[in-house]
């Protein structure tokens, strides 16, 4: 259910999130570049110092904001319109102006609503909810192949395509959640359904005290209050009789009369309020620079992430169980239950079931996870089962053993179980180990020792054939034709022969790759001196191994071997 979820969601919500993603982590760095125009820290001036100085230089100031990062944003009107500035609390003095760059405005609208108006602002929450539920059934998914929490912490197995999926989803796993959960708060708050605090603030005066306005240095709640703590300021208009100011700290949000300096309105803020400032803060990154590129890493993570996945799917199209001339589970006489993983055990499973089937033998093979109740003339059992990951069951087949033992037999079969899987895992096939031991605690007769075939092994699989050739003194003939692993071209440039004169002689071959382009340099395999080198000649699928006398840091394939006569 969790691999299905996992697959089906990942496939069909996996474009958008991908444009989500790449915009995201194009905004992470706003708050890392908004950081370098912080003059310095507003931590030891007072409102009423910085509001003297602001209105002295500008006096139509309209609204102060200090943002999270510590940057002083100034907006007032001039000779020429609408000003936006900056203040550095340090000097006293509005520099530099202050805008959002059209990038920074694309890539927000692109972000929150896939350019597409604010309806689609659902659209982009669900696909953060949904990202979310994809954490955790892909972090599930993880641990199961890991071996747990510890294995998320330790080396990764496996090789090709899923080995860089797993890689990238164990590195963007917790910055894609907290992305994905914060973007969701966002997102139900903007739709009203949970509050983000906005329906909490201070009620708007209604009886506002009429006069000269103070000066903002005799107010003593400005002259008491560090810069530090303001959030926004907006300032009476001048000239205005019945002169006010807005503001929001970090604790409370109010008014207060420009003529009398009292409070006029005052709420604290709520803990919705608070919360959906964490939430803005740790999905933003604004005032945490460093953990805004942190998120925007994740998301590029993420985003090459889901091709792979995709990619990974594909490989495994056309390897469903499709068995023909199946014979009906009240007329076999041979049973094959399969439980495969990516699809690559269903292939051994139906060449091994055409066998049977053209030896004259009723066969019938299906999937561990559609075990009938009853086969009447069942006499043997073969069960092909696919470890996933650190000795977790296979997809579909977590109730096989519980299915198998309470399906009735009328005759005592004889069964049989090979296991498949990948030796780079500590818990090597133990999914076939636990069906073996279960039915040994059945009781149940064995045709064959439990074998296993190792990265699916055409060789390993086929002395399994010849075993079960002579348990049923049958000659089945299987026929498996294993799909042919990704090569890499290799071009000799040195030979070094010796014993040319004695009966050993001997050879050391020297390679080097034959692509040299970046993305082929990007996906050679690791190795190191004593790997195994795999040579596949040319209209032949069984490959000859040679131990490597080389390691990748030293530029070249070496391997050493010699003439055998006969």
């Amino acid at each position: 259910m969790t691999r299905s979820f996992h697959k089906v969601f990942g496939i069909s919500t996996g474009a958008l999130a991908i444009v989500i993603a790449l915009s995201g982590a194009g905004l992470s760095l706003y708050p890392a570049l908004e950081q370098t125009y912080v003059p310095s820290p507003p931590t030891q001036v007072s409102v009423a110092q910085t509001l003297s100085q602001i209105t002295h230089q500008l006096p139509n100031v309209q609204k102060i904001d200090v943002r999270p990062s510590g940057l002083v944003h100034v907006q007032g009107f001039g000779d020429q319109g609408l000003i936006s500035k900056i203040y550095d609390p340090a000097t006293g003095q509005i520099g530099d102006a202050f805008q959002t760059t059209q990038t920074q405005q694309f890539l927000t609208e692109l972000h929150r609503s896939l350019m597409l108006g604010e309806t689609a602002r659902i659209l982009v929450g669900g696909i953060a909810g949904l990202c979310a539920l994809l954490c955790i059934s892909g972090g599930v998914l993880l641990m199961r192949r890991l071996g747990g929490v510890s294995g998320l912490f330790g080396p990764m197995t496996g090789s090709g395509v899923s080995r860089w999926h797993s890689q990238l989803g164990r590195l963007s796993l917790v910055p894609l959640l907290l992305s994905s959960v914060t973007g969701l708060w966002l997102a139900l708050a903007y739709l009203s359904v949970i509050p983000d605090g906005s329906a909490d603030g201070a009620a708007y005066p209604l009886d506002v005290p009429q006069g000269q306005a103070l000066n903002p240095s005799d107010i003593a709640f400005f002259a008491d209050m560090p810069l530090s703590e303001l959030r926004q300021i907006v300032l009476p208009f001048g000239g205005d009789a019945f002169g006010l100011y807005s503001f929001e700290t970090a604790h409370a949000q109010g008014y207060l009369s420009a003529v009398t300096g009292e409070f006029l309105s005052v709420a604290s803020k709520s803990t919705s309020g608070k919360i959906y400032e964490w939430m803005f803060k740790l999905h933003t990154g604004e005032g945490l620079w460093w953990l805004g590129l942190l998120l925007g890493l994740g998301s590029v993570a993420s985003a090459a992430m889901i091709p792979l996945g995709w990619w990974q799917s594909y490989q495994t199209r056309g390897t469903y169980l499709r068995p023909r001339n199946n014979a009906a589970a009240r007329d076999a006489e041979i049973c094959i239950f399969v439980g495969s993983e990516t699809g690559s055990t269903n292939g051994f499973a139906l060449a091994l079931h055409n066998a049977l089937i053209r030896s004259g033998y009723k066969t019938h093979t299906s999937a561990m996870s559609k075990v009938g109740k009853r086969y009447p003339r069942a006499k043997y059992v073969l069960i092909l089962g696919a470890t996933y990951g650190d000795g977790a069951a296979p997809k579909g087949a977590d109730g096989f053993i519980p299915a198998l033992c309470d399906a009735k037999f009328d005759q005592t079969p004889k069964f049989s179980v090979l296991g498949f899987g990948d030796r780079a895992f500590p818990k090597f096939c133990a999914f076939a180990h636990a069906i073996d031991a279960a039915l040994q605690d059945m009781g149940a007769k064995t045709l064959l020792p439990l074998a296993t075939v190792n990265n699916k092994s055409a060789q390993e699989f086929k002395k399994y054939c010849h075993d079960l050739e002579a348990v049923l003194q049958t000659s089945l003939g299987v026929e498996y034709a294993p799909k042919p692993p990704k090569t890499h071209r290799l071009r000799l440039i040195e030979k070094r022969v010796f014993g040319q004169h004695h009966q050993s002689e001997a050879a050391i071959l020297r390679f080097a790759y034959v692509d040299h382009s970046i993305l082929a340099r990007l996906f050679r395999p690791k190795y190191q001196a004593g790997d195994l080198l795999a040579v596949y000649p040319r209209d032949d699928a069984t490959p000859r191994y040679y131990s490597l006398a080389s390691s990748q840091s030293d530029g070249f394939i070496e391997i050493a071997v010699r003439r055998v006569t006969g």
